[in-house]
């Protein structure tokens, strides 16, 4: 898939949430948060993201490519591949350089705001402290890639694929296993409400709130508000989730926004890029 960005979610529009209801009708503020000025990447025993505790900070924040970069640290590779993130630790040490950390308990490597050590006054989950492994931030950017692959196929009237839910009700719901997860939730029959439990455990890990915006004749809108890196992409999240419009997966792998609607059942979808291409090769095999 080469380097290049395709911009699908990169959009301000993918920070705004459309409703009819205007629930939330005003683009968020503008976050920034603290981040070290020195990060490195480490090789042993296996690569983690390395900085100074006690160096210099400084402030990060979305730059318009933040969610997209975030997703492709998880694009996968063929069957029982490492993710793209594992094969090449670089980018998430471009990713932590240019917006900063995930903020993670020193003793369980979860988020510091979801940490159930946190319930038992576990001092070490008050504490982010170097080296935050490189399989870490991909198991977070799958958990999201998952959750919009689920919400691509719940918009188009589809189930979405076992292996995704299975890694969202084991790794946000807490169930014991993927087997019997995936055999409860197909007994419930509430798909929706099972991926919002989801989205809304992201949302706690970054203490997303809201907000409302005022000028001199009173408030004008409602924003959802956060200071940091994991809530800036559970904000992304939601927003996307949320659109009325949906969303969709190409054929490529990359989430985009439907132009009119969401794609029907079983219905082939095509990302701007890869629709440019196709009839690019149209044309072209139409002048021989």
């Amino acid at each position: 898939m080469g380097d290049r960005l395709r911009g699908s979610l990169t959009t301000a529009g993918m920070s705004r949430l459309i409703d009819k209801g205007a629930v939330l009708d005003r683009q968020p503020v503008e976050d920034k948060w603290l981040a070290p000025a020195t990060l490195w990447l480490t090789g042993a025993p296996e690569p983690a993201i390395d900085w100074d505790g006690e160096g210099e900070a400084r402030r990060a924040a979305d730059d318009g490519m933040l969610f997209d970069r975030f997703l492709r640290l998880s694009v996968p590779a063929k069957e029982g591949e490492a993710l793209l993130g594992e094969r090449e630790p670089n980018r998430v040490l471009d990713f932590a350089r240019r917006y900063g950390l995930l903020e993670l308990c020193a003793a369980h490597n979860q988020p510091l705001n979801g940490c159930a050590g946190r319930l038992l006054e576990d001092t070490e989950c008050s504490q982010l402290r170097p080296p935050i492994k490189v399989a870490e931030w991909c198991r977070y950017s799958r958990q999201v890639r998952s959750m919009l692959t689920l919400a691509a196929a719940l918009h188009r009237g589809e189930e979405g694929p076992s292996e995704d839910w299975a890694h969202v009700l084991v790794e946000l719901l807490e169930w014991p296993n993927s087997r019997i997860a995936v055999r409860e939730f197909r007994r419930s029959g509430s798909p929706w409400m099972t991926l919002g439990s989801c989205v809304n455990r992201w949302l706690a890990f970054g203490r997303v709130g809201i907000a409302l915006d005022w000028d001199n004749d009173g408030p004008v809108g409602v924003m959802l508000t956060t200071g940091s890196l994991f809530g800036v992409l559970a904000r992304h999240l939601f927003l996307t989730i949320r659109r009325e419009k949906g969303i969709a997966v190409c054929t490529c792998g990359e989430f985009f926004e439907p132009k009119k609607r969401a794609p029907k059942r079983g219905q082939k979808t095509w990302c701007p890029a890869c629709r440019d291409n196709h009839y690019r090769r149209a044309k072209s095999y139409m002048r021989r």
